[in-house]
Order: structure tokens, then C-alpha cells, then sequence
């Protein structure tokens, strides 16, 4: 049984105690489970073993374990669900069993313990590397001894052996760095993966309107922290090992060495802190020329109706500023090539005058001069790389901590913790509601009950906090006080966000399909019957064949429809039977007056336990709802009410 168990530990990719789970004993699955939450130890998310009675094969989470003497391991692959020994599942003998799944919740990290949980995952295989550090001196001493006794051999099999030797030496330092680097890559895949998951599960609470940017620096700053920490740390141990040999070999002198070396790295430092405002402003501005473009492209059918040489001249500005700190940094990177160069020659001096003095007390010292150039060259190029390595990673710190640092404080901790359960939701009672929006108050004393059976319309001005009301039922916007109540005891922050899932549907005209199959999208929304998939696609889609390929294999991006096809296909995948709180905010634009009827029509048929609220402009939608809201002057008053109370 334990082996069951772990298979779907393991297909959560959480970070888990399995030391203290072999050591664990059970009597059977029921109680073994009630030990397992808490042998969870990942950075990022919190995780939950719950139970789960089936209802439906709607309800079946990707992975699961049966809850029966033989316990099995089941997931799904494709559109069936498969056990242990990779037989498949009628879904059908699930109903009314009980399974075991794991719940994930992602935790409310500051933006300091997100960057310090992405400082965490570096993969601790690269620390090996320090085990290669003792090959760099590979090329110093096949020089020095090519200089001191090759070159009185007459022998030329003397060099061949000897070159043999060294690349072999070097066919070992390969080897361990290949084997470093694959275990890296497999590392980083999960790892970033991990991130990625994390980001994803917290999106839906970002306020912020340019937030797919600072996801995008996630992915470039995590990847140059990454990247760099290797570096780093065998840049310190190569100067380490360096600076040791010179003093072997020099002896005291050497400190003039270590002095020159301590005096690149102060003004290399300076250098970099000096350029750091430009790589701020170059990322500043290559922010603002990336949102214009975005906002360009959003508007990319009206371009054409634009004033081209305004839009023109007005674009040419934030190219202006862009093109300015490239044009900065370049310079800085062209004087700090010449600086590397010069610092590399004035290296050399050091070294020369340091032989100089020390050849006086031992002239044996010449024995080794190549080694020395070479171990020297070593040395200040670890330096001015440990320097620029250390550059980067704080730049990509500061980064991530400028853009995240608003985004992650915002986030109200309630929504993402494990909340209430509850199997149906009947009715939603908002109690003395005052809703602000950046500390102005936009409805004021609201006290409203919406029940099952009922289609409620609501209609006001622009502006007036309709949708801000929508997003406070669902708590999307939770700057309100007085109380959302779901089922007349449970606050609706306090529910989890499973019941959300699960239990609720939302549309607005910002409202678009997942990149992928049309069958993914329905998966994604909770539609998971193919039959069903395929006569919706059949009555939107007249003179389009539907097939196996244009519902699980095309992209749905690569369909031709319309806009009215679009905002159906949206409506008919979003609005399942099992939903039991239906927001439609301005959610029925772009249909036809026929195309309302019938989908009014659809959601009394197949939704007539639900509470449904539909927000709209279009007298004609609201003339066909029996329960109508008007917003004014800060209050929600009843225009027209029939509501019935199940």
C-alpha cells in the first residue's frame, strides 16, 4: 500500500519526508493517510491529503487512490483514467466510493522568501564542480614542464607520453563537468517547473495590469541567478586555489600580488555599481516599450483608422529612450572590455616586478615562470569574472524584488489557504456590503439575498460597481466590509478555493480560451464528456466537419469562427449543469437577439438549480429576466422581482 501512496506523492512533485514515511507504520490506508500532511516540506506550496466521496466522473481529480482494501493508484491519461497496472477504469463503479487526492495550496510568500526560495533550488549538484577546479592548473604545469625538461629530450616520445597524459587529465575534467551538467539540466527543468506551477496558482490573485511582464522576468532573472551561481562559485574557488600556489611558489611577495588582485576587485566593483542605474533605466525603458507595444497590438484592427504619422511619431519616442540606454550600455560594455584588457597586462607587471624582487633571494623561481604567467592570467580573470557574475545576480535579486515586491504584498493570505468545503452553494446573502475601490467607497450598505432557481439581471451606468459587485461575490475584490455569505453561514473568503472550481462559473468580455484543444478547454472549465463537447461543436460549427482532430488535436487558436461563434463557444463550455453560481458580466455581447433567447433558454433548462447573475447594458437581455437590480447613487435597488425561494 505504501507503494500506492507514493506514486501519487510523487505525481504531486511536491518536496516530501521519505525517510520518515518508510519509517512509518499503519494499520490500514484510512489511518495511514492522517500521518502524511505533515511530512510535506515544499517551499512554495502547502499540501493536503483529502478525501473525496464521487458523485460523478466529473468529480474525479487527475490522480487518485481508491479508499478500498486494494487500494489503487489511478490517473488519467487522455480522456480515460488508468490504474497500476495500466488497465483502464470504468469511471461508472467510482460513483458513490470514496477516493483520496492530494489538494495543493499555493503559501503567501513575501517577495525576499520567493527570491530566496528561487536562491534555494539552485541545484546543489553544481557544488561538485569545486571538484574540477584542480584540473585549471592543467595547462600551467603542461607548460612548465614542456619549458623545464622536454625541451633537453631528445626523445620526442617523451612528449607524446606526457601529452597523453594531460589529455587524459583533461578527458576526466570533461567527464565529471558532463555528468554536473545533465543532473543540472534535470534539476532545473523540475525546478523551474515548480515556479512555474507557483506563479500560475497565485495569478489569478494579481491586481496588477502589467503582471505577464513581471512573469516574464521571473523566467529571465531566475534563469541568470541560476546560471551565474555555478560561475560564482568556481570563480571563489579558482582565485582560492590560485592565490594559494602563488605563495607556495613565491612565497611573502606573493601578497603584492594579492594586493593588486584586491585592487581590481574594488574597481571593477565600482565600475559595475557605477552602471547600475543603467541597466535600471535600460530595463525601465525597454518595460515601457514593451507595454506600448502591447497596447498597440490590442488595438491592432484600428491601427489602420489611426493617424499614421501621429501613431508613428508617438511610438518613435519610447524607441528614442530605449535605443538611448542601448546606446549607454554598449559604451559601458566597450570600456569595460578595455579595462579587462588593461587590468589583464597590468597583471602581468605586478607579476614581473614581484619576480623580480623574489628572483634576487631565489633564482630557482625562473623554473617555473610559465606556470606562474599562467596561474597569474587565472587569477585576475577570476577576479573581474567573480565581480561581473556577482553583478548580475544582484541586479536580477533587485529585479525580481522591485517587481514583485507590490504584487505579493496585495495578495489577500485567505484566499489562498485551505478553506471550507462545502457540496452545493443555494443561496448568497450580502450583508450591510460597502464596497470600496482604492479607499473610495463605490456601493455603500448593500443587503441583498440571491437564491437557487433564479436568473437575476443587473443593470447602471458605467462606473457604477456592477462588476466590482460581481468580483466581491466571488472575491475576486475583497476591499469591502459587511459580509458575502454563502448558504447563510460561510463567508466566501473563507471557502476554498476548490469549491470556486468547482461550484462556479465567471465570464466577462475579456474572457478568451486557454491556448490548446477544444477538448482541454471544456477539461479545463470541467467538461469532460466528449459526446456532449461534440454536439455543442456540432450545433455552433454548421459547415465545419467535427472529427476526433478538430477536437483533440487542433489548436483552438487555428479555428476560423467568428466573434459570435467565439462568445457561444465560450458561453456552452462555461455554463455546465454541476455549476451552482453562474456571473455573466456583459458576458452575452456579440450575440444576436435569437442567440440570446436560446441561451437564456439553455440556462433555465440546464441550470435551473443555480443562482445565476447576468450584468448587461442591452435592455433587450434584461426585458427577458424576471429579477432585475438597478445600481445608482451607491445602492442596489429592485426594478422588477419574481424570485423563487427553494
Amino acid at each position: 500500500m505504501k507503494a500506492t501512496v507514493k506514486k501519487l506523492i510523487v505525481d504531486s512533485k511536491a518536496d516530501f519526508d521519505w525517510k520518515a514515511f518508510e519509517r512509518l507504520s499503519y494499520e490500514n490506508l484510512d489511518s495511514f493517510i492522517t500521518y502524511l500532511d505533515a511530512l510535506f516540506q515544499d517551499s512554495l506550496f502547502d499540501y493536503h491529503f483529502e478525501r473525496l466521496t464521487v458523485k460523478d466522473s466529473n468529480d474525479l481529480p487527475d490522480s487518485f487512490v481508491t479508499l478500498e482494501s486494494d487500494a489503487s493508484y489511478v490517473h488519467r491519461v487522455g480522456t480515460s483514467f488508468v490504474a497500476e497496472d495500466k488497465k483502464p477504469i470504468d469511471t461508472e463503479h467510482l460513483i458513490g466510493k470514496e477516493v483520496v487526492h492530494i489538494q495543493q495550496y499555493p503559501k503567501k510568500l513575501s517577495s525576499r522568501q520567493f527570491i530566496e526560495t528561487i536562491f534555494s533550488l539552485y541545484p546543489r549538484i553544481n557544488f561538485l564542480l569545486i571538484a574540477a577546479v584542480p584540473f585549471i592548473l592543467i595547462p600551467a604545469f603542461y607548460a612548465n614542464l614542456f619549458n623545464t625538461r622536454l625541451i633537453f629530450n631528445e626523445l620526442i616520445s617523451t612528449l607524446l607520453y606526457v601529452t597523453t597524459a594531460f589529455v587524459l587529465l583533461w578527458g576526466i575534467e570533461y567527464s565529471l563537468k558532463h555528468f554536473i551538467k545533465k543532473h543540472h539540466l534535470t534539476a532545473v527543468d523540475k525546478n523551474a517547473l515548480k515556479i512555474e506551477r507557483y506563479i500560475l496558482s497565485v495569478m489569478p490573485f494579481f491586481r496588477h495590469k502589467d503582471v505577464l511582464t513581471k512573469v516574464r522576468m521571473v523566467e529571465s532573472n531566475r534563469k541568470v541567478i541560476w546560471d551565474n551561481l555555478s560561475g560564482l562559485i568556481i570563480d571563489v574557488v579558482n582565485f582560492s586555489l590560485v592565490v594559494a600556489l602563488l605563495f607556495v611558489f613565491i612565497g611573502s611577495q606573493a601578497l603584492l600580488l594579492l594586493a593588486f588582485y584586491l585592487a581590481i576587485v574594488i574597481v571593477s566593483t565600482y565600475l559595475r555599481y557605477r552602471n547600475y542605474t543603467l541597466y535600471i533605466e535600460h530595463e525601465s525603458a525597454q518595460q515601457d516599450l514593451l507595454n506600448e507595444r502591447i497596447s498597440y497590438y490590442k488595438n491592432n484592427k484600428q491601427l489602420r483608422f489611426f493617424d499614421t504619422e501621429a501613431t508613428l511619431n508617438n511610438f518613435e519616442l519610447s524607441c528614442k529612450k530605449s535605443f538611448s540606454s542601448d546606446h549607454d550600455i554598449a559604451t559601458f560594455n566597450f570600456n569595460w572590455d578595455e579595462f579587462v584588457r588593461l587590468s589583464s597586462f597590468l597583471a602581468s607587471f605586478v607579476l614581473f616586478s614581484t619576480i623580480f624582487f623574489a628572483s634576487k633571494a631565489n633564482t630557482e623561481i625562473f623554473n617555473v615562470l610559465i606556470a606562474l604567467l599562467i596561474l597569474n592570467g587565472r587569477a585576475s580573470s577570476s577576479m573581474i569574472s567573480l565581480v561581473t557574475k556577482s553583478f548580475f545576480i544582484l541586479t536580477s535579486t533587485y529585479h525580481l524584488n522591485t517587481a514583485f515586491k507590490d504584487v505579493f504584498e496585495k495578495i489577500e493570505a485567505r484566499l489562498m489557504k485551505k478553506g471550507l468545503m462545502v457540496d452545493g452553494i443555494s443561496s448568497v446573502k450580502l450583508k450591510n456590503l460597502t464596497i470600496s475601490v482604492d479607499e473610495r467607497v463605490l456601493l455603500e450598505d448593500i443587503n441583498l439575498t440571491l437564491t437557487k432557481g433564479n436568473i437575476y439581471g443587473f443593470a447602471g451606468n458605467i462606473g457604477c460597481g456592477k462588476s466590482t459587485l460581481m468580483a466581491s461575490i466571488l472575491q475576486n475584490h475583497t476591499e469591502y466590509t459587511g459580509a458575502v455569505q454563502y448558504n447563510e453561514f460561510y463567508n466566501g473568503i473563507d471557502l476554498d478555493r476548490a469549491v470556486f472550481a468547482k461550484l462556479v462559473a465567471y465570464l466577462d468580455p475579456s474572457s478568451d480560451f486557454i491556448r490548446g484543444s477544444i477538448y482541454s478547454n471544456f477539461y479545463l472549465r470541467g467538461i469532460r464528456d466528449a459526446n456532449r463537447i461534440a454536439q455543442i461543436c456540432t450545433a455552433i460549427f454548421n459547415d465545419i466537419p467535427i472529427d476526433y482532430e478538430f477536437i483533440f488535436q487542433r489548436d483552438i487558436s487555428t479555428i476560423e469562427m467568428s466573434t459570435g461563434q467565439k462568445r457561444k463557444l465560450l458561453l456552452y463550455m462555461s455554463l455546465d449543469k454541476h455549476k451552482r453560481l453562474v456571473v455573466l458580466d456583459e458576458a452575452l455581447i456579440n450575440l444576436s437577439p435569437l442567440d440570446v433567447v436560446a441561451m437564456l433558454k439553455y440556462i433555465r433548462t440546464e441550470l435551473k438549480d443555480s443562482i445565476v447573475l447576468v450584468v448587461s447594458h442591452d435592455r433587450n437581455v434584461l426585458a427577458q429576466i424576471n429579477n432585475i437590480f438597478e445600481i445608482k447613487d451607491k445602492q442596489v435597488v429592485t426594478v422588477k422581482s419574481a424570485t423563487v425561494r427553494v
